[in-house]
């Protein structure tokens, strides 16, 4: 009688462990996210400004924007004026002693953007590449004072320090394109980007990350062109 019980429940175990195994793990994946929701829900926000990206790009002011060029070409029209550059891409902020990599992907789900944050400053997928008309979305991560330097979390923890006039350089499949920064603004956590700043035929920059730094409070947009 012990050994038939014993069988059947080495069968249920056999059955169900693996459904068992799968309840366990999602349980523990929702409550990681939800202890650490407060480093991660700003990528989620982010999504919001792809609208604001989106309809500019597509509307009539912006008709003249080009299609995404390929890794090897340069873009058929371009709003800035280009140098050559051997650097890989990156952005250059003199400022702010800053020279770090510029990630450039088409994917926009949440663990690429998180995986490119630790390399750099991300381009935000859908958004116009450097030198071309439209809005330009550099995502960035910031840290509180004092944050060691651990991948890219404290990338853009001074960008509140930058005035108008100060440069931003993107350096992207080997030309470097200029801009001076116009303006600052905050955004709430699910706010669209403005479209105002966009005026016909312009390459307009946005530098974007959370405020406070360290927090998940509002945006920090910084506005250059």
């Amino acid at each position: 009688m012990l050994n038939k019980a014993i069988d059947k429940f080495n069968s249920f175990y056999r059955r169900d462990a693996k459904k068992i195994r799968k309840f366990f793990i999602l349980i523990f994946l929702v409550n990681v996210i939800i202890i650490n929701w407060s480093d991660v829900s700003w990528l989620f926000s982010f999504k919001f400004l792809s609208r604001g990206v989106n309809s500019v790009l597509e509307s009539d002011q912006a008709a003249a924007t080009v299609s995404r060029p390929k890794e090897s070409s340069l873009p058929v029209a371009l709003d800035k004026k280009s140098d050559y550059t051997d650097k890989d891409n990156s952005i250059v902020i003199p400022k702010l002693n800053l020279d770090v990599p510029l990630v450039v992907s088409d994917d926009a789900t949440l663990d690429n953007l998180e995986r490119a944050l630790n390399a750099g400053v991300v381009h935000f997928p859908n958004s116009a590449l450097p030198g071309e008309i439209g809005q330009i979305v550099i995502l960035g991560h910031s840290a509180p004072i004092g944050w060691p330097k651990i991948k890219h979390d404290w990338v853009f923890s001074h960008l509140n320090e930058l005035e108008n006039g100060d440069e931003i350089v993107l350096n992207y499949n080997n030309r470097s394109f200029t801009y001076k920064v116009q303006n600052k603004i905050f955004l709430e956590k699910n706010q669209e980007l403005p479209t105002s700043d966009l005026k016909d035929k312009q390459s307009v920059l946005y530098l974007i990350t959370c405020w406070p730094p360290g927090e998940n409070i509002r945006r920090l947009a910084v506005i250059a062109l």
